[in-house]
């Protein structure tokens, strides 16, 4: 096994019209559930050198904290193991700032960005709970993705 997805929490600052995550309690993962899985993907990972780790939710900018320490606990880990960890993010972009979007590259933490079509498109499925554009606020973050992110692609 060599990857795990880990929902982070199940709240959100969106509230979309497809969310499989409507209804949940709006609750984050703990600090020590979090190093759980980390250890499980270690302990079953066998011979690979490299494993990954997707953070998910709800909206896992929320718990950037959380994020965090899974990071540093990461890096502990593998220089006890030896092993490499490949991040990465899947979100709505509309929480990201210039500190948080360094920190991830610094890191090498990609991203899976959730855009849905035109902005009217967007906007009717992805609303957010602030009533905002979502649209607006996420092509607004493009420049840092550019900056902070080059290579980043999109399909």
């Amino acid at each position: 096994m060599g990857h795990i997805d880990l929902i982070i929490t199940e709240d959100c600052n969106g509230c979309c019209d497809y969310c499989f995550m409507e209804g949940k309690r709006p609750r984050a993962m703990e600090a020590a559930t979090a190093e759980r899985a980390v250890e499980f993907l270690l302990d079953h990972c066998g011979d690979l050198k490299t494993v990954n780790l997707l953070f998910f939710g709800g909206e896992p900018l929320l718990e950037f904290g959380l994020i965090q320490h899974i990071i540093a606990y990461r890096e502990r880990r593998s220089a006890e193991t030896g092993k490499k960890f490949a991040f990465s993010i899947t979100t709505n972009g509309t929480l990201l700032t210039p500190p948080m979007l360094a920190y991830f590259n610094r890191k090498g933490v990609k991203f899976l960005l959730s855009l849905d079509g035109t902005r009217e498109m967007h906007n009717r499925h992805r609303k957010l709970k602030s009533g905002e554009s979502p649209w607006d606020i996420v092509v607004s973050k493009l420049p840092l993705f550019k900056r902070y992110q080059p290579w980043q692609g999109t399909r």
